[in-house]
């Protein structure tokens, strides 16, 4: 398929949160998902909400690396998008 991302396992119900696939693979980019979902769910989001923001995140990431020239086995260029993690007012 054309979509890739997690599933989250809460009270019994999976769920799963996807973004756009990519036909690369990527250092670092389940370190990041796993971060993100953690600062995620200290912010007070659910699992799930959590997850897919953080699934979101990492397709940008790789969008931006991809998009930038960036070597993917140095890991995502996640400088040019990590301030979409600063929660707005």
């Amino acid at each position: 398929g054309n979509m890739c991302g997690t599933a989250t396992l809460e009270n019994d119900l999976i769920t799963f949160q996807m973004n756009k696939k990519f036909d690369i693979y990527v250092h670092g980019a389940g370190d990041v998902l796993s971060s993100v979902i953690i600062g995620e769910l200290f912010r007070g989001k659910n699992i799930q909400q959590a997850a897919q923001s953080a699934v979101d995140f990492v397709a940008e990431c790789i969008e931006v690396s991809i998009a930038g020239g960036y070597d993917p086995r140095f890991g995502l260029f996640i400088e040019r998008v990590i301030s979409k993690l600063i929660p707005t007012k």
